[in-house]
């Protein structure tokens, strides 16, 4: 079963690996600013470095989700404030709302912040070995 699971996972990673090209920016920074290796022998190179990108792309993966939900939670909250509990003199009815609002804010706003920076740094993670 191990076995299986393993090969399972190393074909998976080759096919994903295939199709990281059609993704690339040719404007971005990190092309040009790409390593001997990454330019002299591209095909042989990211064979060879695609241990490491897996573990860097997962370290960034998991870092952007943390911080993308901290982020995220944070400008739900501020808006949850500025729409009800800043403006309870004008209605006071707004008070339990903006309650259920704060609690119901959190995964909304890991919903909202975690994706997007998860994708990034998963990205940045995966590309930090292309300057070798």
């Amino acid at each position: 079963m191990k076995k299986t699971l393993t090969l399972a996972l190393l074909a998976l990673t080759l096919v994903l690996q295939a199709g990281v090209a059609s993704f690339a920016d040719e404007e971005s920074s990190t092309q040009q600013e790409l390593g001997p290796l990454t330019t002299e022998h591209p095909m042989t190179w990211h064979t060879i470095s695609l241990p490491f990108r897996a573990v860097t792309g997962s370290f960034g993966l998991v870092g952007g989700a943390v911080a993308g939900s901290a982020q995220g939670i944070a400008e739900t909250e501020e808006q949850i404030y500025d729409n009800t509990f800043a403006r309870v003199s004008e209605n006071p009815l707004l008070f339990p709302v903006g309650l259920v609002g704060a609690v119901a804010g959190i995964p909304f706003g890991i919903l909202k912040g975690a994706p997007p920076e998860a994708a990034r740094m998963g990205l940045k993670g995966y590309s930090w070995w292309d300057r070798y």
